[in-house]
């Protein structure tokens, strides 16, 4: 008997010697290959890998001649990779599945005869973290070219009806019977293709690679792809939840995008949406971020209009947390100047909630120690809000502390005229009911040098 080790060191060097013959073996290959098929299954890990080596060999020199005993040494290829006890024999079965299908001309037909090779080569490129192995899974995945995943699910026994349930399964408007010819297997394809890399965490580093082919596509297509909404948002929203935080205003920006294209196709998914804007924006120091959230809460009230004004109790306490801050930063500043613009686009949706924002509104303008930009956009956006909403009740608390800033001999120019415009919309909007500010108005204007038509 043998020694495991006699045989490894056979093994090798026929190995060597039909790598180094090349044309003079030949005759020679198909009677090697049955003596060595049987012997390549051996229990000592280093004589199978030898083995394999030597089969990958005579793959190289043999080419065709090898197709004669096809299944047997495809089944041994894929028997080797499932096993996940040595590294070596796996290496040994990619470069033989490699020299196989480059030198027999054995390509595409592996998949097609064999519906688990596919998969079993992306679970290697998923979960090696050797780079060796991964690059020959890559050069192997290459060698044997590009099937068609339809035709793949096919083979694999999956129905049409089938297929499509398990790409879209909480969409029953999506078609069952698709194929090449209809407008939504392209789409069904790609989008499946990139869930799956976006829904593994081990593929973090590709996923904003993913997400610039979503947008791509949702640009391209527009309304044509919201079907796909269902699958698409859940794993976006997933993953901005775990994403570094470099990259969290990244995919806001994107979700803002998102939602625009779609419009008010995204009703249906605003409850994971809103929850993702709420604990984003309380646990978040960064104002930078906050004003992109701001954003999309623009894109969403613009997507939905009227109906937006359900949303607004869980989404107006967040943006009242503005008001109250340092704003000092300018980045601060920003974000609420965000609000402050976000306010004048929710419009009439505000009406029931005047009594919350107003206050707030007048306290940034009248205060003199606030930045003169945000007193400016704070009148600015009363004036918005005047042609909007009906501010009857709520008159005598805005039109004061307007005069007293138009009254203060310390109010530059800057801010003197959006009073004035401010008062004016509300004149617009009162008519005679103003009448009980006119004095009042008039006599401030005229110590500023400004006078109410």
């Amino acid at each position: 008997m043998f020694s495991s080790r006699s045989k490894e060191e056979a093994s090798t060097l026929l190995g060597l010697l039909v790598g180094a013959s090349q044309r003079l073996t030949r005759p020679y290959v198909v009677p090697m290959l049955n003596v060595l098929l049987p012997k390549s299954r051996d229990t000592s890990p280093a004589v199978a890998s030898s083995i394999m080596t030597t089969l990958g060999e005579l793959s190289r020199v043999g080419g065709e001649d090898l197709l004669v005993q096809l299944d047997p040494l495809m089944q041994l290829i894929l028997d080797t990779l499932h096993d996940q006890a040595s590294t070596p024999k796996r290496d040994a079965a990619l470069r033989t599945l490699g020299q196989l299908s480059s030198n027999a001309g054995y390509v595409i037909d592996p998949y097609l005869d064999h519906p688990t090779l596919l998969g079993m080569l992306i679970g290697l490129l998923k979960t090696e973290v050797g780079q060796h192995t991964r690059r020959e899974v890559i050069r192997v995945m290459g060698i044997l070219g590009a099937l068609d995943p339809y035709r793949h699910s096919v083979v694999e026994g999956i129905s049409n009806d089938a297929y499509v349930e398990a790409l879209n399964p909480a969409d029953p408007t999506h078609p069952s019977n698709i194929g090449p010819q209809h407008d939504e297997y392209y789409p069904t394809i790609a989008f499946s293709a990139l869930l799956v890399v976006f829904n593994d965490p081990s593929l973090s580093d590709h996923h904003t690679a993913v997400v610039d082919a979503i947008m791509y596509i949702f640009r391209s297509l527009r309304l044509k792809v919201v079907t796909f909404l269902p699958q698409v948002l859940p794993a976006f929203l997933n993953v901005m939840r775990s994403c570094p935080v470099g990259l969290q205003e990244y995919y806001f920006q994107n979700l803002g995008q998102l939602i625009s294209m779609v419009k008010q196709h995204v009703r249906n998914h605003l409850g994971p949406i809103m929850s993702t804007i709420r604990d984003f924006w309380t646990t978040t120091t960064n104002p930078g971020l906050q004003v992109i959230i701001v954003d999309v809460i623009q894109s969403i009230a613009l997507a939905l209009d009227a109906e937006f004004k359900a949303y607004l109790p869980n989404l107006l306490p967040l943006m009242l947390q503005a008001f109250d801050r340092d704003l000092g930063e300018p980045r601060r500043q920003t974000s609420l100047i965000k609000v402050l613009h976000a306010f004048g686009i929710f419009g009439s949706s505000l009406e029931e909630y005047l009594h919350l924002i107003i206050p707030a509104i007048v306290r940034t303008f009248e205060q003199p120690d606030v930045p003169i930009i945000l007193r400016k956009q704070a009148m600015q956006t009363v004036t918005q809000l005047s042609r909007k909403i009906n501010f009857a009740d709520h008159a005598s608390a805005i039109i004061h502390p307007l005069a007293r800033v138009l009254a203060s001999p310390n109010s530059p120019y800057d801010l003197r005229m959006p009073a004035m415009d401010a008062l004016c919309a509300l004149l617009l909007q009162m008519g005679p009911d103003y009448v009980l500010f006119v004095g009042m108005i008039n006599k401030v204007s005229e110590r500023s040098s400004l006078f109410l038509l």
